[in-house]
C-alpha cells in the first residue's frame, strides 16, 4: 500500500478544495460528497474522478473503494489534515469523492 499523502498543498487536493467553492463546481462540473453514505451513493450512481481517503477508512469502506476502481475512478490514500481540509463535517469520517455532476437529458435540444 503507497503511502498516505499529507501535504494539504498538493496539486490533487488543491484541486479538490476548489470545489468547495460554488463557481469551481460549475466550472469543472464536480462536487465533493462527504462521509461513507454519501460517497457510496456516489460511486452507485454517478461518476467518482477521485475518492480521498485515509488508510483506516479505505480498509472500512473497501465496498466503496472497489467500486469506485471499478469504475475508473482514482484513489488517492491521505492522512486526517487532508481530508479535513476537504470537507465542514464536524467529525470527518475519513472518505471524500469527487463527483461528477449526472448529466441532465432535459438540457437537451432534439433536433
Amino acid at each position: 500500500m503507497p503511502d498516505a499523502l499529507t501535504n494539504v498543498r498538493a496539486p490533487a487536493v488543491v484541486r479538490a478544495r476548489r470545489l468547495l467553492q460554488g463557481k469551481f463546481r460549475h466550472q469543472e462540473g464536480l462536487f465533493l460528497a462527504e462521509g461513507p453514505q454519501a460517497c457510496r451513493e456516489a460511486a452507485r450512481y454517478a461518476v467518482v474522478r477521485t475518492l480521498f481517503a485515509t488508510p483506516a477508512a479505505a480498509a472500512r469502506y473497501d465496498d466503496i473503494v472497489a467500486a469506485v476502481q471499478l469504475r475508473g475512478g482514482d484513489i488517492v490514500l491521505c492522512d486526517d489534515r487532508v481530508i479535513e481540509s476537504l470537507g465542514d463535517a464536524v467529525s470527518p469520517q475519513g472518505i471524500v469523492a469527487c463527483v461528477q455532476y449526472p448529466r441532465s437529458e432535459e438540457h437537451t435540444s432534439e433536433l
